[in-house]
């Protein structure tokens, strides 16, 4: 996905005063219990499935929805059903396709808003799709999480999803080697939370330096 020009000027802007760094990883890595041990530590956080499920439950944005997507997302009671609507753009490229481009220019536009309001010095922003979006460009650096991928998948167990979900998610994206092998920085998560929690701060204190400098 190409950022607008406006965008591509603001991630400059920012890149001046701030360092940005990107977070990523394979489903079941622990992108999200990373990014919440950087905010734990000091960080600006940043999640783009947070600022998705809020855009999805825009009521602004319930008809462009419907018109791509159709009755069978919604609850009878009128509102998005988010796991049918996953199920089908995890299944279904073209979906896909359809809902990142409706999806994606707003969550640019309101992480680039988020970050420039908060005064630290050091931006974390987890990024699902962040080489498959390019975003990585407009950053400073790239944090991959890993961890093998049957431990992955025993993580997504108890998540409700149907039977070959984990493996319909894990080809929508780029493979979990090429995504550590383009980041900047891997971040293993194969352990307990202490240990990540051990190796954010690590990670994150080196990153204030830098950042400070």
């Amino acid at each position: 996905m190409k950022l607008s020009p406006k965008a591509v000027k603001a991630f400059a802007a920012l890149r001046r005063r701030k360092l940005l760094a990107g977070l990523t990883g394979p489903i079941g890595a622990g992108k999200s219990a990373a990014l919440e041990e950087f905010a734990r530590a000091g960080a600006f956080t940043v999640s783009a499935d947070a600022l998705a499920r809020s855009i999805l439950t825009s009521p602004a944005r319930y008809s462009r929805i419907f018109r791509q997507f159709g009755p069978r997302v919604f609850l009878p009671d009128g509102s998005l059903d988010r796991k049918k609507l996953a199920e089908k753009v995890f299944r279904d490229r073209t979906a896909r396709k359809k809902l990142e481009s409706l999806l994606h220019p707003l969550i640019i536009e309101e992480a680039i808003a988020l970050i420039s309001r908060s005064p630290k010095k050091t931006a974390i922003v987890d990024a699902p799709l962040l080489f498959e979006t390019r975003l990585e460009r407009h950053l400073h650096l790239s944090i991959c999480v890993t961890a093998p991928g049957e431990i992955r998948k025993r993580r997504c167990s108890g998540r409700g999803w149907p039977r070959g979900e984990f493996e319909a998610r894990e080809r929508a994206q780029l493979s979990a080697g090429e995504k550590a092998e383009r980041a900047d920085i891997t971040l293993d998560n194969s352990g307990s939370r202490a240990d990540l929690r051990a190796r954010v701060r690590t990670l994150y204190g080196f990153l204030k330096i830098t950042s400070e400098r």
